[in-house]
């Protein structure tokens, strides 16, 4: 993330605010040696210096505490020639190189809401095969004398785990859920800041199958600097989207359940006020809500979703039923997801990205090719 400051520019780095010119960079590395450059460089008052080497003199960070695209990504933006060590010549080869327009790349993001789509059918799917299991009484024999390997396992207390099956199996399909989209809001965050900044590429590349393989590599890069920012809570996560004040406060109570279940003992710590769409069956305008039911000729059969709020005030223990289970998990799939996922696209403007290339990409025609990110 790169901010505009009065004393220059701000930048994050490492989860870290800094603010930084390149006044005082150049001032920070005057009579610097420079260590031996092995990847990538930076180019400061005529010297080439490896640029975590050259970051880290000029912040006071370590420099495992960042990445060489997180030192490209500072250092680009405070104009400084960047380059490798395979490029050859003086340094004006490699500012020659800088300044050749950036590839434009398309990256199709559909990829990660269908994958989100499928890890919550899957941890639809894996709870309602316990539930079953449960139901027909083959979870009691099926956790006895089930082989791991050459170790054959057996329990004392099946009774005991029957009977806390269906809350365990509850629970731990919430968690999967919750912990894919927030993956999800992860990878649309990292987008839209290298939609932003560019990607910068450290090394030739040819042709579009290593464009694309560098790029999807990238992408896992700054999707895990997000998880890991530990600054960028999940309910600030949010503030990345512009979606309806009901919309954030769905979500805000899912993160405050997810809370509740991981670090405080499934107690609210407190109050919260799970939203979901329930889906309920209607005759007309009448719900159906026991069965059988029956219809008439000229009646209408209906499925709709209908919003619902259950709140758990704090200090209560929650016991998640697998109705609100299927309902939150719902209501991910065909609604938050979905809408925050619009409104990333809408936000962007586009899905294209610009490469921005410190030496020379082989094959000129590759950038008029679509890429996919996974």
């Amino acid at each position: 993330m790169v901010r505009t400051v009065h004393d220059g520019l701000k930048f994050t780095v490492g989860g870290t605010d800094i603010g930084l010119t390149k006044e005082a960079v150049e001032r920070k590395l005057n009579g610097l040696e420079p260590e031996t450059v092995r990847e990538v460089y930076v180019e400061v008052d005529g010297r080439r210096y490896p640029i975590k080497q050259a970051l880290a003199m000029a912040t006071g960070l370590p420099k495992g505490g960042f990445t060489t695209h997180d030192a490209m990504r500072v250092l680009r933006k405070l104009s400084f020639p960047i380059g490798t060590a395979s490029s050859a010549g003086p340094a004006t080869t490699a500012t020659s190189s800088i300044a050749k327009p950036p590839i434009l790349v398309e990256v199709n993001l559909t990829g990660w809401l269908q994958q989100l789509m499928n890890d919550l059918d899957g941890a639809l799917a894996d709870f309602a095969h316990i539930l079953n299991a449960i139901e027909n009484g083959t979870y009691s024999t099926g956790v006895s004398g089930q082989r791991f390997g050459l170790v054959e396992v057996g329990f004392e207390n099946v009774t005991e785990l029957v009977s806390t099956a269906r809350q365990r199996a509850a629970n731990s399909c919430f968690m999967t859920a919750i912990g894919k989209f927030i993956s999800f809001l992860d990878k649309l965050i990292a987008s839209a800041n290298v939609h932003r900044e560019g990607i910068p590429v450290d090394r030739n590349l040819s042709g579009g199958e290593e464009i694309t393989k560098y790029i999807n590599e990238y992408m896992t890069h700054r999707t895990n600097a997000v998880a890991r920012d530990r600054g960028l809570t999940n309910p600030k996560k949010l503030s990345y989207f512009d979606i309806p004040e009901t919309s954030r406060q769905t979500a805000l109570g899912y993160f405050a359940l997810r809370r509740a279940l991981e670090h405080h003992h499934q107690i609210a710590s407190e109050e919260i006020n799970l939203r979901f769409l329930k889906q309920k069956f209607f005759i007309d305008n009448a719900e159906i809500t026991r069965l059988p039911a029956y219809i008439s000729g000229g009646q209408t059969l209906q499925l709709r979703l209908v919003p619902e709020v259950k709140s758990y005030p704090m200090g209560l223990a929650i016991a998640l039923s697998p109705e609100d289970v299927y309902a939150i998990v719902s209501t991910i799939r065909v609604s938050l997801a979905p809408e925050i996922f619009e409104a990333h696209i809408k936000q962007s403007g586009s899905a294209a990205a610009q490469l921005q290339r410190p030496t020379t990409i082989s094959s000129t025609k590759t950038h008029r090719r679509p890429t996919r990110s996974r």
